[in-house]
């Protein structure tokens, strides 16, 4: 039974590879949200109004 690993310490990453990729993700949500409140802002007039009707 001494192949068996054991875990009483923590586990890292060896590289910061998914911290990396998480804040790209992260980024893109971001821009994404801004992108939409501006063109909601430019085509519409405001954010938070909901439209009666498009024409």
């Amino acid at each position: 039974m001494d192949d068996v690993p054991t875990t009483t310490s923590k586990v890292k990453a060896s590289s910061n590879l998914y911290t990396a990729l998480l804040s790209l993700a992260c980024g893109s949500v971001a821009a994404t949200a801004g992108f939409v409140a501006y063109k909601c802002l430019f085509v519409y007039g405001t954010l938070l109004k909901v439209v009666d009707s498009i024409h």
